[in-house]
């Protein structure tokens, strides 16, 4: 008996995952700002409209827009 299982994953929107074990996430686009949280392992956060400042990108973070590091994340548009 063969059992086969096929999956299609589609988004609405572009998003930001993280594929390292944690990535600060930061109000400012400074590294030595205050962490407002953290983006784990497979976490993945709706992209923000704006654009790329430095090594940092803007994402969607518990309801707000933040600013986080792009070296660490990769951005996937589904």
């Amino acid at each position: 008996m063969i059992c086969v299982s096929l999956a299609t994953v589609a988004g609405d929107y572009a998003c930001v995952c993280n594929y390292n074990v944690e990535a600060a996430v930061r109000l400012l686009p400074d590294e030595n700002a205050e962490p407002l949280g953290y983006m784990y392992e497979f976490d993945c956060k709706p992209a923000g409209v704006g654009s790329q400042t430095g090594n940092f990108l803007e994402i969607m973070f518990e309801g707000k827009v933040i600013e986080t590091t792009l070296t660490i994340l990769s951005f996937v548009i589904t």
